[in-house]
């Protein structure tokens, strides 16, 4: 499930523990709370997800919850910010592979991150991550992207476009998008080197430079940090590493292609300026 292979090792370095249920009168003041040793995520009709010094995660389900998309959500918010509590960057954001690159698009819930991610990996590119991007620092002081599990969430529309079965997606009460397992995925770390930053642009591609101020606030905005000094100075490492740009991509499936063939012409231009 969720394209996670099912392994004999029962040693683990991070605990998953089933808690009491919610009531269905319990309501959590705010939807998450990010803290160095002491995170929450609360889904509605869902469950409450608390997370312990980066080694436990403990779920509070509601009684009637779906069980698959309890699954899907612990793999998601909750284990961001167990790595986050790790001391690892993790941006909401989709990933590909072009070229030994790793190319992240961040942005909200339905702007477009999967079904971008989709298309970069139908011929151009691979995947890395959906919706979850972990970073980290190498022994070289580069920033690299450690790839997660092969699984993608996608409307019908944008499945259809893919040329995926709809019908054969994981599917979950009361959603909309299916979960797919995906073939072409990249199992290995990437150096990350550019952050796209996703808005809506009504029929053109748009690709703007953001400055160091506008680049700050979408991290805090499409990340899981909190406003720390140690957090503070993986943002500022963010900001020596990657280029960052905001990015329009028009609502139409029929550009989406040419749109991604602009997109890895436009990182090439990027490639060959550093270069010089």
């Amino acid at each position: 499930m969720f394209g996670i292979n099912q392994i004999e090792e029962t040693s683990s370095d991070i605990s998953i523990n089933w808690g009491e249920n919610l009531s269905e009168e319990y309501k959590s003041k705010k939807p998450y709370e990010i803290g160095d040793r002491y995170s929450y995520f609360y889904k509605k009709d869902v469950a409450l997800y608390e997370v312990f010094e980066g080694s436990t995660i403990k779920v509070r389900p509601y009684l009637k919850a779906d069980i698959n998309l309890i699954a899907e959500f612990l793999l998601n918010f909750p284990m961001a910010l167990c790595l986050s509590q790790r001391n690892k960057i993790v941006l909401h954001a989709s990933s590909v592979n072009i070229n030994n690159t790793a190319v992240l698009f961040s942005g909200p819930s339905h702007s477009g991150k999967s079904t971008l991610a989709i298309a970069f990996s139908k011929s151009i590119a691979t995947l890395l991550s959906e919706d979850i991007s972990v970073l980290s620092f190498d022994e070289n002081n580069q920033l690299i992207l450690q790839p997660s599990q092969p699984y993608i969430k996608l409307s019908k529309e944008a499945a259809t476009w893919a040329g995926l079965d709809f019908n054969g997606g994981l599917s979950f009460k009361n959603r909309e998008r299916r979960g797919f397992q995906i073939k072409e995925f990249s199992e290995q770390i990437g150096l990350a080197k550019f952050c796209f930053f996703l808005n809506s642009s009504q029929n053109r591609l748009i690709i703007e430079h953001l400055s160091s101020r506008e680049a700050i606030q979408n991290i805090y905005k499409y990340s899981y940090l909190s406003n720390t000094k140690k957090d503070n100075t993986k943002v500022l490492g963010l900001l020596k590493s990657l280029k960052f740009f905001s990015l329009g991509i028009p609502k139409n499936f029929g550009l989406l292609e040419q749109s991604c063939e602009d997109i890895v012409n436009f990182i090439k231009l990027e490639n060959n300026k550093f270069k010089g």
